[in-house]
Formats: C-alpha cells, sequence, structure tokens
C-alpha cells in the first residue's frame, strides 16, 4: 500500500506524531504512547494509517503503545488519516545502557523543563546529582531535576551522576550520564514570522518583480513595433 495512497482525498491537515513520555530517547525495555495528533481538527469517525520507516505497520487506531521498546520498534514513525495528509517523520530512539540523561526534544526559552536521570527498569537507586557544564550543582530528592523557566543561559551540557543497585544485588554502583541541551528561542503563537518563510516572502517578492518586468518590457516592445 505504501505511500501511493496518499495522493487521495485529504484535507490541509498535517497531524503530529507525539511520543508519551515525551523524551528525546529511552531506553529499551521502556514504554511508550505513540498518538497521531490532529490537534483542534480532529474528526470522528476518522480512519488511521501508520508507516514506521515509510512501511505501512497494522495499526489503525490514533494511538498505540508498545510496552516493552525493543531494537525493531526503532525507527521514523509517520501518520495520517482518511481526510488528512502525512505527517512530519518522528524519530523513535532508544539505546541499550544502565543510565541515560532525559530531556525534551525541544526546548524554548520561556518553556518549564524536565531532566530525568533515568535507570535500567528494576534497578534501585540513590543520592542523584545534576551538574551543568561540569560546575553548577543541582542537588534533588528523586532523579528529575524541573526548572520553571528557561533561557538562553540555561543552555549547555547537563550531566547527572548516581548510584545503581541491581535488582538482587546488595551492592551500588557509581554511574554518570549526560545529555547537551540547546534553548531556542520563543516562539509568538500564531506568529509565521520563521526564517524559513520570511525566506519565501522574499523569494516570491524577486519572482513577482521579474514576471512584471518582463511583461513590461514586452508592452513596450509592441508598441514600439506598432
Amino acid at each position: 500500500m505504501g505511500y501511493r495512497r496518499l495522493r487521495r482525498e485529504r484535507t490541509t491537515v498535517r497531524p503530529e506524531v507525539i511520543f508519551t513520555p515525551s523524551w528525546n530517547e529511552i531506553l529499551y525495555e521502556d514504554p511508550v504512547t505513540i498518538t497521531c495528533n490532529l490537534g483542534s481538527a480532529a474528526l470522528e469517525n476518522q480512519r488511521y494509517y501508520w508507516y514506521k520507516d515509510g512501511v505501512v505497520i497494522d495499526k489503525d487506531q490514533q494511538s498505540f503503545k508498545i510496552d516493552h521498546v525493543g531494537e525493531e520498534d526503532v525507527g521514523d514513525y509517520h501518520c495520517r488519516t482518511n481526510t488528512s495528509h502525512i505527517s512530519p517523520p518522528v524519530t523513535l530512539k532508544a539505546i541499550q545502557e544502565y543510565l541515560i540523561l532525559q530531556r525534551p526534544p525541544v526546548i524554548h526559552e520561556g518553556d518549564p523543563l524536565t531532566l530525568r536521570c533515568h535507570s535500567v527498569y528494576g534497578c534501585n537507586t540513590k543520592n542523584t546529582t545534576f551538574y551543568k557544564d561540569g560546575k553548577k550543582k543541582f542537588s534533588v530528592h528523586d532523579s528529575e531535576l524541573h526548572i520553571d523557566s528557561v533561557d538562553g543561559g540555561s543552555s549547555g551540557t547537563y550531566r547527572c551522576t548516581t548510584l545503581i543497585k541491581y535488582h538482587d544485588d546488595y551492592k551500588y554502583y557509581f554511574y554518570s550520564a549526560e545529555t547537551y541541551m540547546s534553548v531556542s528561542d520563543a516562539q509568538e503563537p500564531g506568529s509565521d514570522y520563521t526564517h524559513q518563510n520570511m525566506v519565501r516572502l522574499v523569494l516570491s517578492g524577486c519572482v513577482v518583480m521579474a514576471a512584471a518586468g518582463m511583461i513590461f518590457y514586452h508592452l513596450r516592445g509592441q508598441r514600439g513595433a506598432g
């Protein structure tokens, strides 16, 4: 079936694939729910179509859950409905580690932020500490660091350290993980004046001016010939 069916009846609505929880990466065996979000344009009696790495998969609901993510689940996900365009691809990333430092995929100025020092399922952790750029230290009571609002100065390399005890083991082991976080400029709701859109406007203006010039010289040439 593939993408050939996408040319049939559809509206201008473009859905978005959302992962819940929404992290930049997860560990193998973690659960995740994948949703085809249409926002306010959602209609009743929609039929949903799902694709992974460009190939249709056997899912027809708006959301589906993977209880234990495996290597076969990692990849790019698209979705559409019988009345919409296909969504942009969103990549599900999972790795095999004992500890990772998770962050949201996209962070804008003014956003609240949660970073999670996440360990393998079933392990016990204690004494978790967060650092920024190797200097600033954050003491937390659990595995998460919460920041009410971020700005440009919040960008940097974050690192967490913790002690992990495996299942039936009696001893704790020291682990650390880090991630780089870049804070983007705040986006004004409803604003279309992004860099990409401005470039499009300029190019469109150039095309219009060039066309007008060609018409002007063509008409002047006809008058001269007459």
